[in-house]
């Protein structure tokens, strides 16, 4: 860290996503371990910065996190590196914009779609709207991306209300699906789609 420089960016959120991503890329020797050596406290009362999940600001400096981490590869040549890009954008749908997205539907209807636009132009501008790389996930998050993409916001409500899926099924060469979701206000908790 010291050779090259590397610092924690002054006045940003999520400065450990950025910083992260140089150390590994400028690493000459990178060792995994089993030890625990790092905790993460989640807080009860929510009112943590980075563990709010609905608000619009901390939502954007996900993004320019991720837009600076763009910008590190870009400048160590690694764009052209399919395997390290696909890799991290997988992890940026499955993790970072998923976060915000898991419980989106129990927000207001302005909050959602304005979550939806935000979610669609960083795809759009991450080159990423032909969800491929989506295929690898869950099928809930092949959905919720769908009804991002699409502008659906009554499935994206549907999908990311605050419910306990149970099960999804998916048979590829027999083309079948089958969805069953626990809806905690349903007496019949069980409703088929």
């Amino acid at each position: 860290m010291k050779d090259n420089n590397i610092k924690f960016i002054p006045d940003i959120i999520y400065e450990d996503i950025p910083f992260t991503m140089l150390i590994h890329l400028l690493s000459k020797n990178t060792t995994v371990i089993s030890d625990v050596v790092y905790n993460w406290r989640w807080r009860e009362t929510h009112d943590s910065i980075t563990q709010s999940r609905n608000a619009i600001t901390n939502f954007n400096s996900r993004l320019n996190a991720l837009n600076i981490c763009w910008d590190i590869l870009k400048k160590y040549d690694y764009l052209k590196n399919d395997d390290l890009i696909n890799a991290f954008k997988t992890k940026i749908l499955n993790l970072d914009l998923y976060i915000f997205l898991e419980n989106v539907g129990d927000n207001e209807e302005d909050y959602i779609y304005k979550i939806q636009e935000l979610v669609y132009k960083f795809l759009r501008d991450w080159q990423m709207l032909d969800l491929k790389l989506a295929s690898s996930l869950s099928i809930k998050h092949q959905v919720v991306y769908y009804a991002v993409k699409t502008g659906n916001l009554n499935l994206l409500k549907r999908f990311t209300y605050d419910k306990n899926v149970i099960e999804f099924k998916h048979t590829l060469r027999g083309k079948k699906y089958s969805v069953s979701i626990v809806d905690n206000n349903d007496p019949e908790l069980i409703k088929k789609h």
